[in-house]
């Protein structure tokens, strides 16, 4: 939602009616794996998301949870590849809620 803000915001500052602007992202197509659908099964909705910085999980999670609502159930799997991942922060990350 916040990029989406930002996208009208910019769009109106060179001219374009922030209507049009909101119309158009209606057909905008994400870049792979940035909270892309992966498949539905018995109840389970998989999403995969490449953030692989703390900051960038967090607002992926939050992003996520506005999606599903506030009392689904997320579960996040997480690859630790990089060293800030690798260090702990992926600790910080699951104490979160």
């Amino acid at each position: 939602m916040h990029n989406g803000l930002m996208a009208i915001a910019a769009a109106r500052h060179v001219g374009v009616v922030p209507a049009d602007a909101a119309k158009a992202l209606g057909t905008f197509i994400n870049a792979r794996r940035r909270l892309e659908l992966r498949g539905e099964a018995h109840g389970v909705t998989v999403y995969d998301d490449f953030a692989h910085h703390p900051t960038a999980i967090l607002a992926t999670l939050a992003a996520l949870r506005g999606k599903v609502g506030g009392t689904a159930r997320i579960l996040a799997v997480l690859e630790p590849r990089s060293n800030t991942m690798k260090m702990g922060s992926a600790k910080t990350i699951s104490r979160r809620r």
